[in-house]
């Protein structure tokens, strides 16, 4: 078994979010208020890209450091896009 391409798995989250945030929806552009689901969903992804690493940690044997370097190096780059989302989304704060 190749574990090697699992790791492609720890993308999801980043990717999630920047679908299905208000960069790719055209509902959330104008006077409309942005659906209730976007920010809890948003904060699920960050929650999801923090908890994945560990997930995948007993199946990376031997590339237990690179999945942990890939796992911060995606949580920041999944905290970016969600803390603009949100503030993309919450203009009143």
């Amino acid at each position: 078994m190749l574990r090697l391409p699992l790791l492609a798995v720890l993308l999801l989250p980043w990717i999630g979010s920047l679908l299905a945030g208000p960069m790719m929806d055209n509902l959330t552009y104008g006077f409309e208020p942005p659906p209730g689901w976007m920010i809890p969903f948003q904060y699920g992804l960050l929650a999801a890209s923090a908890l994945l690493p560990f997930v995948l940690m007993p199946i990376m044997r031997d590339a237990r450091r690179f999945t942990a370097v890939l796992g911060i190096l995606n949580f920041a780059l999944t905290l970016f896009m969600v803390a603009s989302n949100v503030l993309i989304l919450t203009p009143e704060s």
